[in-house]
């Protein structure tokens, strides 16, 4: 009998525990419902179609900046605001309340166009247009291939005539060989890459897309950016692609 009243004690500790951690889910819920008929009300019958969806979007992000810091949930011994509610509410996926999926890529194509002290120099943009279409199939990293395409069209010749210049010349030096330069190349590649990382992280937390989920896929350079809840499409891919 003392081992089922102890199973049935620990049962009772068990669902106030998973009631006391759902509450903040329900009360951040309520909170979401009450800023979408906040936006609904304050819309005008003149606005249509994406300039409708663009203010109703809008009027929930400062209705819900409104709420960030005011109390919402309080327990009598403790009190919550929005942002402290939100924090501790179940974290929903895409998969539960919808949202936006994007993967990322910055450009080696490009980065290494920027980095050439020549831009348009025929070899150079042969080069890189095979590699760009090797690349594109699945066949090996573009500055790999980038370099290895080079050196077989021009046997002998140094890609460092091509990028060594009084900006970067801390780095490369100009007796640089091809090995030298297709490292140069991937550090700045992967610093791009950080850097983008790093700015998207700075504009999704100023736009107040809850719960983001941004991650970094060092081994291909792509960055993957889910965020749930989002309800204007439109307005978010241009925030990233900025």
């Amino acid at each position: 009998m003392q081992g089922k009243g102890l199973i049935r004690f620990f049962l009772i500790v068990l669902a106030l525990v998973c009631i006391y951690q759902l509450s903040f889910t329900w009360v951040a819920s309520n909170v979401e419902s009450d800023a979408a008929a906040y936006a609904e009300q304050s819309v005008t019958a003149d606005l249509t179609g994406e300039d409708r969806v663009e203010f109703i979007s809008e009027k929930k992000r400062e209705y819900l900046a409104k709420k960030a810091n005011e109390t919402v949930y309080n327990l009598g011994i403790a009190k919550y605001n929005y942002d402290e509610v939100k924090e501790r509410a179940l974290k929903l996926g895409l998969d539960l309340q919808g949202g936006m999926s994007v993967v990322l890529e910055v450009s080696k194509y490009d980065l290494v166009k920027s980095l050439s002290n020549n831009p348009k120099n025929p070899k150079l943009n042969e080069a890189l247009e095979q590699a760009r279409i090797e690349s594109g199939k699945g066949n090996g990293d573009l500055i790999d291939l980038f370099v290895s395409i080079y050196e077989k069209a021009n046997p002998g010749s140094q890609l460092v005539s091509l990028f060594s210049s009084r900006d970067n010349s801390e780095k490369l030096a100009a007796t640089a060989s091809n090995s030298d330069v297709k490292t140069f190349l991937k550090e700045e590649a992967e610093k791009g890459v950080n850097s983008t990382y790093t700015k998207l992280k700075e504009r999704i937390d100023k736009f107040g897309v809850s719960q983001p989920y941004i991650t970094l896929q060092e081994s291909t350079g792509r960055i993957i950016v889910e965020l749930p809840g989002v309800d204007n499409p439109k307005q978010v891919r241009k925030l990233l692609q900025s």
